[in-house]
């Protein structure tokens, strides 16, 4: 019997300096959080890794290999491999390094018992109205096609795709697809977010 998971309360971190480290690694610890994402961009914020909560994490460009063999390390790294979160909820990783191989890896082997997905990505889908950016005075998309994870939405229940991408200029959430496709695209060093899987328009960013 897989047990549901309804309230999940989860930290997302990504591109943090030396400066802003302890303060916060300090409101991780402090505040109401579950779960903590790492997106990246921690090579001068490396006691993120040691927070002793349920820690996920990917990589960006910026970061060494000695980073990607800490989270291994710990058995965090998510990049191209589906891991339980809790109940039947799973999450899998695609980092700045390898994102069409990560993709792909992902999509191949579906997890067993999981009928709620979390994707965890430096690059948000091309398709939702998050994905875009203002470049003197014009707007872009950027990101990886969504038509690639249409195909697994009839084995599943929904797909929440976190993207956490500071070159975006805020942050944004875009239901699709009946709500089986949720797109949610970060943008600070540290956010916040609450997620009810039995209601998921209660979705909230702090």
């Amino acid at each position: 019997m897989v047990l549901l998971l309804t309230i999940k309360r989860i930290a997302i971190l990504q591109s943090i300096s030396y400066s802003e480290c302890n303060k916060i690694v300090d409101r991780v610890l402090n505040e109401n959080i579950d779960t903590v994402f790492i997106c990246g961009g921690i090579r001068e914020c490396r006691e993120a890794i040691d927070i002793p909560k349920n820690i996920f994490g990917i990589v960006n460009l910026e970061d060494d290999i000695y980073i990607i063999k800490l989270l291994k390390n710990r058995n965090m790294y998510i990049a191209g491999r589906w891991r339980q979160m809790e109940g039947d909820v799973c999450i899998g990783g695609i980092d700045a390094r390898n994102p069409i191989q990560n993709l792909l890896s992902l999509i191949e082997e579906l997890p067993y018992g999981c009928r709620n997905l979390v994707l965890l990505s430096r690059y948000p889908v091309l398709e939702s109205s998050c994905s875009s950016l203002e470049f003197f005075k014009k707007r872009f998309s950027i990101g990886f096609t969504g038509s690639l994870l249409e195909k697994i939405l009839d084995r599943i229940e929904r797909i929440i795709i976190i993207s956490c991408n500071n070159t975006l200029d805020r942050n944004c959430i875009d239901f699709m697809i009946n709500d089986k496709f949720v797109n949610i695209v970060l943008a600070n060093h540290f956010t916040k977010i609450i997620i009810d899987f039995t209601n998921i328009r209660e979705l909230i960013i702090e």
